[in-house]
């Protein structure tokens, strides 16, 4: 079914689940029968067949949990007690170029630096 529907169909954008990435390998190959690009919000996805990932590492939540977890054994806080934060992530944007070329994006010149605006744009509103 996947396989009819690729026709009219110019990108893939998969979320992070582990059934996705477990698949992520066959999704791809479809995706490049078809030139479809993948787009994973798994940054594991990449190594898997996925031509562009944008998503964070889970060590990152693992250093503010840590912190957390400090302040409730360090200074005898109650959970309840530590105010809410908002934890500010840091995504990375990837590109597997060897993917990316049997999903449709060239490697061309024009095209690089598509992908780096669209980097260094979202990198200069994150910082914002």
């Amino acid at each position: 079914m996947l396989q009819i529907e690729l026709y009219n169909v110019d990108t893939i954008i998969t979320v992070r689940d582990y059934l996705i990435t477990t698949h992520m390998p066959i999704i791809a190959s479809i995706a490049n029968k078809y030139n479809v690009t993948v787009c994973s919000s798994d940054l594991s996805s990449i190594a898997r067949g996925a031509s562009l990932s944008f998503g964070s590492h889970d060590t990152r939540f693992g250093d503010c949990g840590a912190e957390l977890a400090f302040n409730i054994i360090e200074h005898n806080m109650h959970p309840s007690d530590i105010p809410i934060i908002h934890h500010k992530v840091e995504n990375d944007f990837l590109i597997n170029f060897h993917a990316a070329e049997k999903q449709g994006i060239s490697n061309d010149k024009h095209n690089i630096e598509r992908l780096e605006n669209i980097y260094e744009e979202f990198s200069n509103k994150k910082k914002n």
